[in-house]
């Protein structure tokens, strides 16, 4: 990987391209612990919870690099804001001052005045959402689910991930289980807030809900899908 990203690196120094071009690097989803390598740590500095397959931070944090010296200037930052790689799309079409030809909802926001806020701590005005509906038998899905508000993170029926290492709590999740945390001082994700913020607790709540009700209409309306199976039980999900 170095060698090819070096080969990158070198082709547009060699075109005089590097200054104002802008390159991503970033990765799809936690470690995973191969059987050929039980020997490798899953998760950064062995602390993060989980790994890839869950929703937890193990198997959603990254990292992420966005290189641009002509446009983004001062060198080096540090940057703790969650971003995800639906955030791109929203990025390049600022970059390219861009507009959508239709009204379909277009999910992520610009990094561009993420990363060019002086804080580091600049709070992204959407939230994150992921879910995952991971196969268990006879075509039945088992759904994980996380919303992150820039420090606030729920997560609705994590699971175990790709890995064989516990992580200190319980192994087998509860269906239907729900949890709360503050990313900025827990991301480790060991103190359930649920109870102590109830409010955040039912704003993620309400948020998870509404992007379900989007998916819905965007499938039915934007993609016109003919297969309706991928469609959101929303009396299910509901919580």
């Amino acid at each position: 990987m170095d060698t090819q990203i070096g080969r990158l690196l070198k082709a547009l120094e060699d075109r005089g391209l590097a200054d104002n071009t802008v390159i991503f690097f970033t990765a799809d989803n936690g470690p995973h612990q191969g059987a050929e390598r039980t020997d490798i740590r899953y998760s950064v500095g062995n602390s993060l919870r989980q790994c890839k397959g869950s929703v937890f931070e193990g198997g959603l944090r990254v990292p992420g690099i966005m290189h641009w010296p002509q446009g983004l200037k001062g060198g080096y930052r540090n940057i703790t804001t969650p971003v995800a790689s639906y955030d791109l799309l929203p990025t390049v079409m600022d970059l390219l001052q861009a507009e959508s030809t239709n009204n379909w909802t277009i999910d992520g926001t610009s990094l561009l005045k993420i990363a060019s806020n002086s804080n580091p701590n600049a709070e992204r005005d959407t939230p994150l959402i992921f879910n995952w509906d991971q196969p268990i038998a006879n075509k039945l899905f088992l759904r994980q689910e996380a919303v992150i508000d820039n420090e606030w993170k729920l997560l609705v029926n994590p699971q175990v991930g790709q890995c064989d290492r516990q992580d200190g709590f319980d192994y087998n999740y509860t269906l239907g289980s729900m949890f709360l945390y503050n990313l900025r001082e827990d991301m480790h994700e060991s103190t359930d807030l649920k109870d102590a913020y109830p409010s955040h607790f039912q704003r993620l709540k309400r948020i998870l809900g509404e992007f379900h009700q989007s998916i819905n209409y965007s499938q039915k309306h934007e993609a016109k899908c003919k297969d309706l199976n991928w469609l959101v039980d929303l009396d299910r999900w509901k919580g």
